[in-house]
């Protein structure tokens, strides 16, 4: 005679195996986690990687910064596309400067951000059409970036020497187009940290319209509130340093930058 299990024998391997899950769901969400990590360096490479093939055909020159404008009016150094034009306005689209050694936009995402890559459609069609966009990345692109150059500590990452940080997972407080929209002061971070929600990007595109896709990790909170949570930065020789945040530095306005700095 077969023995059939007991209600009391079910319930033991019911709750074995809804201990065993228990212990694997975050495991599993940590690994998870963590290969995104991986990626957004991986894609930090290939944004150095293509500065780098560029740099062999000019001379050895950093290529051009596509952020800010002249006149004393700057734009945030996340922008893959501000004013393409002519007359007078600094700027333009990375996809000129760079995509012909880069395979894919999705080198300018971070998995770990969650938005939504349907802005690489409106960039590149936007790049095409030779508008004014206002299009944004994961990471601070900083070569030939001057906004800093006058503050404490500098930060100048040119031709002529001093910082070779190109790239990095960016970090603001109190950016006032955010802080407007959502109605609070936030801090604003690439990768999610312990209280931070998935919100938009309060950027304006054309026609005064906001780039819904677009999703940072954000905390209402005060500047001593630090976010905690790891951040990644690329360097002109082409590696990418991990950090935590307390290791980057104020550097004047609502930028964050890292301390160690080569």
């Amino acid at each position: 005679m077969k023995r059939a299990f007991t209600l009391i024998e079910l319930l033991v391997v019911i709750a074995i195996i809804g201990l065993l899950l228990s212990v694997l769901v975050p495991s599993l969400r940590m690994a998870k986690q963590q290969m995104r990590f991986v990626k957004c360096k991986t894609n930090q490479r290939g944004i150095l990687e293509a500065v780098n093939v560029y740099m062999t055909g000019h001379d050895f020159r950093l290529p051009p910064s596509t952020q800010g404008t002249e006149g004393g009016h700057w734009t945030i150094p996340m922008r893959l596309k501000h004013h393409y034009r002519t007359d007078g306005l600094n700027g333009g689209s990375v996809v000129d400067v760079l995509g012909d050694y880069m395979a894919s936009p999705e080198y300018f995402d971070c998995p770990l951000a969650a938005h939504s890559a349907d802005w690489q459609s409106t960039y590149l069609q936007a790049a095409r059409d030779d508008e004014v966009k206002f299009v944004n990345c994961s990471s601070y692109l900083l070569w030939n970036w001057r906004r800093f150059e006058d503050t404490r500590p500098r930060f100048r990452p040119t031709d002529d020497g001093g910082d070779t940080l190109m790239t990095c997972d960016f970090l603001m407080y109190d950016e006032p187009q955010n802080n407007n929209y959502h109605g609070g002061t936030y801090w604003i971070g690439t990768h999610p940290w312990r209280g931070a929600s998935r919100l938009t990007f309060a950027d304006a595109m054309v026609g005064s319209t906001l780039n819904e896709g677009f999703t940072f990790w954000m905390q209402e909170g005060s500047y001593d509130a630090w976010p905690e949570m790891k951040l990644s930065a690329g360097y002109k020789d082409g590696h990418v340093e991990t950090f935590k945040s307390e290791d980057y530095e104020h550097m004047g306005g609502v930028y964050f930058l890292p301390k160690v700095r080569r």
